[in-house]
């Protein structure tokens, strides 16, 4: 299965549980509209390897994650193209919070598929690591 395949499985995946969630709770409407935008554009797909401390226990991480198989699968293959980034954006996140947070682009401009308006991939926390309250322009949602 090519990475652009997998790409779009992680993003019907994650509507599929959006809308299930949605049902009971308007405030996630928006998030399930940008995601039914998204289609097969291409993104600049960031590869490469990131020297950072929280890379060598992704895999141990991915190995011991759940949810449903189709989601994990995709997240596990496209982690695998590398592309991480260190995560530091928005108000209220520090420098030295931010040696705890490493992220990859699924979807977005940095992405494998292209969306202006969405943001969505894999966000990967330090253990024991509490991520801090802040604001963003944008909205933002999370599925643990």
């Amino acid at each position: 299965m090519t990475s652009q395949t997998r790409a779009l499985q992680f993003v019907q995946s994650y509507l599929k549980i959006l809308e299930d969630l949605a049902a009971s709770d308007d405030a996630l409407a928006p998030f399930v509209d940008v995601l039914r935008s998204v289609d097969e554009t291409p993104g600049d797909n960031l590869t490469g390897e990131l020297d950072h401390p929280l890379i060598p226990l992704l895999e141990d991480a991915l190995a011991a994650a759940e949810g449903p198989q189709e989601l994990i699968e995709a997240i596990i293959d496209l982690a695998g193209e590398g592309g991480f980034q260190q995560v530091y954006e928005g108000e209220g996140i520090n420098a030295t919070q931010a040696d705890y947070m490493v992220g990859k682009q699924i979807v977005g401009p940095k992405g494998r598929l292209f969306n202006q308006k969405l943001r969505s991939g894999i966000f990967f926390l330090a253990p024991n690591f509490e991520y801090p309250m802040h604001n963003h322009a944008g909205l933002e949602i999370y599925y643990v």
